[in-house]
């Protein structure tokens, strides 16, 4: 068995890791990537079914390629996910089963979900903080001036009154409510002043998101979670119109960290929990 998940998990570090340099190249995921992860992973997994007379390694791939296609979509539908992120989670559902029983595979397949939620927060909330010391003043600006709305004025003076009341009786939890508002408002801030910008028609690629919704020779482009399709910007192209997208930070590298500690906890057997 050992052999298998040798060869399984070399093939998907490779995937991954290209994945990641071609997601800083040209900030997409390709989908002849995501998908030939999923079909290298089944075909080792059949050949190797096969030569061993037992196909039930080869029925977990299928099975929780599935599972992982559920929850890969339910993810992108929810904005958790941009697309190639999806589908390369997906394709990881035909590398990680470790054991031929299904009951055996759900502790380590929802310790790789849980591990790779918590490496994707640490990541995001690294990612603020880079943009935040790096830009102080101009995020600090920006920050006073959200406070100008009284929503947010009234919500930042409301949790950090309860903060501050909950510390006398030891309790921490309104305390991270008011720090996850702060960051939910530095998000915000991150996202309008750094992760957006003008392109030249020939410059946009299938996915790229809209800020908002762009009326070009009498048709509306919706800004929409799905992107652009082919026919929005050869439209763009056509009135040769600058558009305004949003860019979303290189995701990618949270796959590749995960998977790496996912490895490093099978191999050595960390504390039996795999």
């Amino acid at each position: 068995m050992i052999e298998l998940f040798i060869v399984l998990f070399l093939i998907g570090f490779v995937w991954i890791l290209f994945a990641v340099v071609h997601d800083l190249r040209t900030t997409e995921v390709p989908d002849w990537l995501n998908f030939s992860l999923a079909l290298f992973g089944l075909s080792t997994r059949f050949f190797y079914s096969l030569f061993y007379h037992d196909f039930s390694y080869f029925y977990q791939g299928i099975i929780w390629l599935g599972i992982f296609f559920v929850l890969g979509i339910v993810l992108y539908y929810i904005h958790t996910f941009a697309a190639g992120d999806a589908k390369l989670f997906i394709s990881l559902g035909a590398i990680l089963p470790i054991y031929n029983n299904f009951s055996l595979n759900i502790k380590p397949m929802l310790i790789f979900v849980v591990l790779f939620f918590v490496v994707g927060s640490l990541f995001s909330l690294l990612a603020v903080v880079f943009f935040t010391l790096l830009h102080p003043k101009k995020v600090f600006s920006s920050f006073l001036n959200y406070l100008s709305n009284k929503v947010y004025f009234f919500f930042f003076v409301l949790f950090f009154v309860v903060s501050l009341v909950s510390l006398f009786f030891n309790t921490f939890f309104f305390v991270l409510i008011f720090i996850l508002y702060i960051f939910y408002i530095l998000t915000l801030i991150i996202d309008s002043q750094f992760m957006q910008k003008y392109v030249s028609p020939n410059e946009l690629m299938e996915g790229d998101w809209l800020v908002h919704d762009v009326v070009v020779g009498g048709k509306v482009i919706r800004a929409t979670w799905h992107g652009l399709d082919k026919k929005d910007i050869e439209l763009f192209k056509k009135h040769k119109k600058e558009v305004l997208i949003r860019q979303g930070v290189c995701f990618t590298p949270v796959f590749l960290i995960s998977y790496i500690i996912f490895i490093f906890l099978y191999l050595n057997n960390f504390y039996g929990i795999l």
